[in-house]
């Protein structure tokens, strides 16, 4: 949001801008969807479509219903809008009850939507100081806007850290990432994670006779293996 208008502006023109409402509620949407993706992967994933069959169904009805209205009172920004309240009064509820019913412990759903709250109100809170720090930095060309997002994009970077570092979410990321970093750094002739299991082969040889060829040659192979 503290972004877009920049960029329309270096690339088309002022004509081309969206309103700060606008932008608002595209920015809603976006962020209800990113909020339910978890749980409507894990319901897709989980084969749970026969009980909530029909929650679609009143999701587009209340969709079409609400943009109509809302369109016809504040222009655009109401097909937005609609959709957003669309989510909120349909999968926002059923999904969550859905998985906690079905797959996880029922009394933990209101852990699920504490975090919701917490993580809307940080993000809130986010989006007004850095929409509020952008208007004081406008950028007129490309190399200015790259360098305004990278430090919008680090203020908010960092504040999320402060706010969610000791929740489980963040450190499930964190393994992830290091994971991932460890494998990238043992690929281009890093250390070797100590955690691994080392690489030595054990045989136990019970036969008297005298060892192929072919089998010296396997044993052979073993150091390559293990060095």
């Amino acid at each position: 949001m503290a972004l877009t208008n920049d960029f329309i502006n270096i690339w088309l023109g002022k004509e081309y801008l969206f309103s700060d409402f606008i932008l608002f509620s595209i920015v809603l949407v976006l962020f209800v969807n990113g909020m339910q993706f978890t749980c409507y992967t894990f319901r897709t994933t989980s084969g749970l479509f026969e009980k909530n069959r029909l929650v679609p169904l009143y999701e587009v009805i209340i969709n079409i219903v609400v943009s109509i209205i809302l369109t016809k009172l504040i222009g655009v920004a109401g097909v937005f809008l609609g959709t957003a309240i669309a989510r909120l009064f349909t999968i926002f509820w059923t999904d969550p009850k859905l998985l906690y019913d079905s797959i996880f412990e029922k009394k933990n759903i209101k852990k699920y939507y504490y975090k919701y709250v917490k993580y809307t109100c940080i993000t809130v809170v986010l989006g007004f100081i850095v929409y509020a720090i952008s208007k004081y930095f406008p950028s007129s060309n490309y190399i200015a806007w790259i360098i305004k997002a990278i430090l919008l994009g680090c203020l908010s970077l960092i504040t999320i850290i402060i706010f969610t570092h000791k929740d489980t979410e963040y450190l499930a990321l964190k393994d992830s990432i290091k994971g991932v970093l460890s494998k990238i750094k043992n690929k281009f002739g890093g250390k070797v994670n100590e955690k691994k299991i080392p690489k030595t082969i054990h045989y136990c040889w019970f036969g008297r006779g005298k060892k192929s060829d072919f089998m010296m040659k396997c044993i052979n192979s073993w150091k390559k293996i293990s060095s």
